[in-house]
C-alpha cells in the first residue's frame, strides 16, 4: 500500500472526523461565537476529543503531513473552550449585577 493511500483505520478515522467531529466542532464554534455557554455535553465532547488527540500525538509526530492539521484542530478546540469560558464568566457577571 502506498503512503498516499490510507489504511482502513486511517480511513475510518477520517470518515468519522468528516461526518461527526468536524460538524460538531463547527456547531460549538458558532455557539460560542454567538455568546452562548458550553453545556455539560459540549464540555464532555471537547474533553474526550482532546484526550484522543493527546493520545494520538506520538503518531502524528511521525507524520509530517498530519502535523498542521493536528495543530489547527488543537487550536480550534482551545478557541472554543476559551470563548465558552469567557461567555460563562460574562453570564455569571451579569447575574451578579
Amino acid at each position: 500500500m502506498s503512503e498516499d493511500t490510507p489504511d482502513g483505520v486511517t480511513q475510518a478515522t477520517i470518515t468519522h472526523f468528516e461526518n461527526y467531529t468536524l460538524p460538531r466542532l463547527l456547531q460549538l464554534q458558532q455557539k460560542v461565537s454567538q455568546g452562548s455557554r458550553l453545556d455539560e455535553r459540549d464540555a464532555d465532547f471537547l474533553q474526550k476529543l482532546l484526550q484522543r488527540l493527546t493520545a494520538d500525538k506520538a503518531k502524528v509526530d511521525l507524520r509530517e503531513d498530519w502535523q498542521l492539521f493536528y495543530q489547527r484542530l488543537i487550536s480550534l478546540c482551545h478557541d472554543i473552550t476559551e470563548k465558552g469560558l469567557k461567555n460563562a464568566s460574562n453570564a455569571s457577571s451579569r447575574l451578579q449585577s
